[in-house]
């Protein structure tokens, strides 16, 4: 939810193009969907696992497309493609995204999974005025923090929790940590304590 406003914050709106979400079946991506297609945006859902195509669908992405679109060697500005982005990856995938911009464009960047270097130029900042906006939410002040809960009690539909959301009991924890590792856990992990 952080993500999202600060794409709102930045003017970014359901008007505007298309936004896209990295890492899409993973946690933060699965519920950055959900929000998104809730408040009324086109999405994209970026995933390196095409048999969550239906599922990512089903929490509202309009389309999907494959990582390796996103991986594929970023020009210092492509072709505007999209109004905003939600990025949960970082690294190429943050560099590509921030080059496929629209003028006055904003990523959201919140996870660095793919790395935390930014291989790009200051192009697409200067001759599109597009913002890059790091969102952290362990800083986040108290009332913005409340905020953002108040929105997602609104707008996260209960079906979130049983379309993606997976509880598994306290001793699991190891197995799951493994999991996530090598890119084996879709959408939110529950502990039950």
């Amino acid at each position: 939810m952080l993500c999202v406003m600060a794409l709102e914050d930045a003017g970014i709106t359901p008007e505007k193009d298309e936004i896209l979400v990295t890492g899409a079946s993973g946690g933060v991506g699965s519920v950055a969907v959900t929000l998104l297609d809730q408040l009324g945006y086109q999405v994209v859902a970026a995933s390196g696992r095409p048999q969550n195509s239906d599922w990512l669908k089903s929490l509202g992405a309009d389309r999907v497309i494959g990582r390796a679109e996103l991986l594929e060697p970023a020009r210092p500005l492509e072709k505007p493609l999209r109004a905003g982005c939600i990025d949960t990856v970082g690294s190429k995938i943050l560099a590509k995204a921030l080059t496929q911009m629209d003028y006055e464009g904003a990523v959201a960047a919140y996870g660095l999974v793919g790395g935390f270097d930014l291989p790009t130029t200051v192009i697409p900042f200067i001759l599109r005025g597009v913002k890059l906006l790091g969102v952290y939410s362990v800083m986040c002040p108290f009332e913005r923090r409340m905020q953002a809960w108040n929105r997602v009690t609104e707008l996260l539909p209960e079906s979130f929790y049983t379309e993606a959301a997976t509880e598994i009991e306290l001793e699991a924890v190891p197995e799951l940590a493994e999991a996530i590792t090598v890119g084996q856990v879709t959408g939110r992990t529950l502990i039950k304590l």
